[in-house]
């Protein structure tokens, strides 16, 4: 029980430091200060997020797992691939809902495949999918 725990809070430590770096590629990209305020809240939710996953998991004397390299590098080259010829707003929003909308049916699969998750784990889970949730409905006001 305790390693499925610890996987879950490690999703979402892993999905949390994705859309964070996700977001510190596209912002020097962004030259429209609203959706820079836009990114920069959702970075910041990743954020807390993250560290509510990692206090959990130190409470199993358990550290996050290291990202891969070749993880980050296949995110930095989509980021870069699909803001080459646009950056527009419309572009940007779409692509924040796709890259969200992975990490929440990630985070659901996750969940769904604990037998019993401990409450404190599933409920960072699931703020994590509500949260994301209220970040697509944002970003489906710049379609």
């Amino acid at each position: 029980m305790h390693h499925e725990n610890t996987n879950l809070l490690n999703e979402v430590s892993k999905a949390s430091k994705m859309g964070i770096d996700a977001i510190h590629i596209l912002l020097p990209k962004i030259k429209q200060e609203e959706l820079k305020k836009q990114l920069k809240d959702q970075c910041s939710e990743y954020q807390k997020l993250q560290a509510k996953a990692n206090e959990a998991m130190a409470e199993y004397n358990v550290t996050p797992s290291k990202e891969k390299m070749m993880d980050q590098t296949m995110l930095w080259g989509s980021i870069q691939m699909n803001t080459l010829l646009d950056s527009s707003e419309q572009h940007i929003a779409e692509m924040m809902i796709n890259g969200t909308t992975m990490g929440i049916i990630d985070m659901t699969k996750k969940l769904n495949e604990l037998e019993k998750p401990k409450a404190n784990e599933k409920k960072i889970a699931e703020e994590f999918i509500e949260s994301s949730q209220a970040y697509i409905d944002m970003w489906k006001t710049y379609l």
